[in-house]
């Protein structure tokens, strides 16, 4: 078990209420930790170790930019044989605060842009910050790879480049 995962999981949990344990909902989810101040995140293990992500909160929006996106990914995973494996990119928007990405089917991820890391939030606002989200949306916690000029140059300036 690595020491870090354990950190990570003693900072989630240390000093909260749990109000349910609900069951997993993704891959390798083993369940979804519900707290009192409305936060939720999932608990994944394989035989590898385990891992925590976030995901929506009771309000129906994300606080995390990363835990929007992995569950877009992980819903539209469901989706790709109707699209023969090519999904269409999700439609992006933003109005009084909320990211949205929208679904080919219809489904909406919805994030509270003020509560996102300030690297998300220069994303958000960025002129290119939609059409980044949604090529990169089908990534799911991968989508940061995108973010490094160098490798993408076509795709990310370099004022936003991560590496």
């Amino acid at each position: 078990m690595s020491a870090e995962s354990l950190k990570k999981l003693q900072q989630r949990l240390e000093g909260k209420t749990i109000r349910a344990i609900e069951p997993g909902n993704a891959p390798e989810s083993i369940c979804t930790f519900v707290l009192a101040d409305g936060k939720r995140f999932r608990l994944h293990a394989t035989d590898l170790g385990f891992w925590t992500e976030d995901t929506v909160g009771a309000e129906g929006t994300y606080d995390d930019l990363t835990g929007l996106m992995t569950d877009y990914q992980n819903h539209t995973y469901d989706l790709a044989p109707a699209y023969k494996f090519d999904l269409p990119e999700p439609k992006v928007s933003f109005s009084e605060g909320v990211l949205e990405l929208t679904a080919p089917d219809g489904k909406s991820f919805r994030g509270t842009v003020a509560n996102f890391k300030d690297e998300d939030q220069r994303l958000v606002h960025h002129k290119e910050g939609f059409r980044i989200i949604a090529s990169s949306a089908e990534m799911g916690n991968a989508w940061m790879t995108f973010l490094n000029h160098k490798m993408y140059p076509d795709i990310c300036p370099p004022e936003l480049s991560r590496r």
